[in-house]
């Protein structure tokens, strides 16, 4: 990615479990912690669709205690 962003990671993480490549989709998500880019609660749901670890994303998002923003 040339300009990285929480929207630029969501798009990358969007686009690979659209198209079934889920592990890739968590390498992604890892990359970005590891970047140091705060997740947004696109990024959750965009792991939940990718059908990416459930377990380990609920885990992520009760620990960070993310909230209902709609």
């Amino acid at each position: 990615m040339v300009e990285k962003n929480v929207v630029s990671w969501n798009t990358m993480i969007g686009a690979y479990g659209q198209n079934g490549l889920f592990d890739k989709a968590i390498l992604c998500f890892k990359e970005m912690l590891k970047e140091g880019f705060q997740p947004s609660s696109v990024t959750m749901m965009n792991l939940m669709s990718a059908n990416a670890v459930p377990e380990t994303v609920l885990c992520y998002v009760i620990k960070c205690r993310f909230t209902n923003d709609a």
